[in-house]
């Protein structure tokens, strides 16, 4: 299977995105995101969980059903219109922090982090998105040593 954007709406999805203790950055409250980006086959899960404004990056938080974590920082820039297929956007990821003791995942992590920007387009709403760039800066990973 492939990444695929979900909407967290029924009180079985609320559950489960909540069993991963997602944390909004800055108040460090549980985050309400109202969809995510899953790969149910693999096991990974990806949370929005905000940012994005006044110069500060989107940020996400990676969980895996083995126990992988990893916060990333992410910005976006969009050319074109809000209308069906009228968007392109390129998504540039400046930080993927892994812990150390998980630093085997870092190359597993950067592929899924390109994959699931990639079908998450501008902002989850997919169908604005005609074409999707994912550019993962050098240093993302840096301090990490598979």
């Amino acid at each position: 299977m492939v990444f695929q954007v979900e909407k967290i709406t029924t009180p079985e999805s609320r559950a489960e995105f909540a069993s991963f203790g997602f944390k909004r950055p800055g108040t460090n409250e549980p985050s309400n995101a109202n969809d995510w980006i899953v790969d149910r086959d693999r096991g990974v899960f990806i949370a929005s969980l905000g940012g994005g404004a006044f110069d500060r990056p989107n940020f996400f938080e990676l969980a895996t059903s083995d126990g992988v974590r990893a916060s990333i920082e992410a910005r976006v820039e969009i050319e074109g219109t809000p209308t069906p297929r009228g968007l392109e956007v390129w998504w540039k990821v400046g930080a993927i922090r892994l812990p150390a003791d998980r630093a085997d995942s870092a190359r597993h992590v950067r592929e899924w982090v390109e994959e699931a920007l990639t079908q998450f387009g501008y902002l989850g709403e997919t169908q604005y998105s005609n074409r999707v760039h994912v550019e993962i800066e050098a240093t993302a990973l840096a301090g990490v040593r598979p």
